[in-house]
């Protein structure tokens, strides 16, 4: 998969409850969407997703979040149809971190409180190992709090193979991408 077609990714999937979910990668002109979707979080959301409180983001967050090179940094965006027109409920990415020995991306998640253990999580966890592994990526790492069970759910049922460590209250979980796990 070239750069074009991580810029222009565009796929959809069904949700649990029957709904079609888009996954599409995300553009800069999702900035207000983004803002939007802060206000669509619960307090606890948050806190699992930044580890800490936050009531919006910033315009430096904004344009980081949005304004990505789909090389070392992918996002995608996860939108629902509701009332005839398109709602971003979902955001992922991936982060390169490392790239020697290993190339390690860091990934994450957030998806809005009402359309949480609908399967959104794991689909777009999906669709970033395609990418990533198209990419050469070998290795993700995630940076969990060690009660965000929902998202732990999600690392369980993934199948990959995976190491766990912990400081804390965080969990600091690496997922194999290789065959050579």
């Amino acid at each position: 998969m070239d750069h074009s077609e991580r810029e222009h990714y565009d796929v959809q999937e069904t949700l649990r409850d029957g709904r079609a979910l888009n996954l599409r990668a995300i553009r800069p002109s999702d900035k207000a969407s983004l803002q939007e979707g802060m206000q669509r979080l619960t307090r606890d959301d948050i806190y699992k997703r930044f580890h800490g409180a936050k009531d919006h983001l910033s315009e430096r967050e904004l344009r980081y979040f949005t304004e990505v090179d789909f090389d070392s940094h992918v996002a995608l965006i996860g939108e629902v149809q509701v009332d005839g027109q398109p709602l971003p409920v979902a955001v992922a990415r991936y982060v390169i971190v490392e790239r020697t020995p290993r190339l390690v991306a860091e990934v994450a998640f957030t998806v809005a409180n009402d359309f949480q253990r609908l399967g959104i999580a794991t689909l777009m966890l999906k669709h970033l190992v395609i990418i990533a592994r198209d990419e050469g990526i070998q290795e993700f790492q995630a940076l969990v709090l060690k009660f965000n069970k929902s998202m732990l759910d999600v690392f369980d049922r993934c199948g990959l193979p995976r190491k766990t460590g912990r400081s804390g209250e965080v969990l600091d979980i690496h997922f194999m991408l290789d065959a050579r796990e």
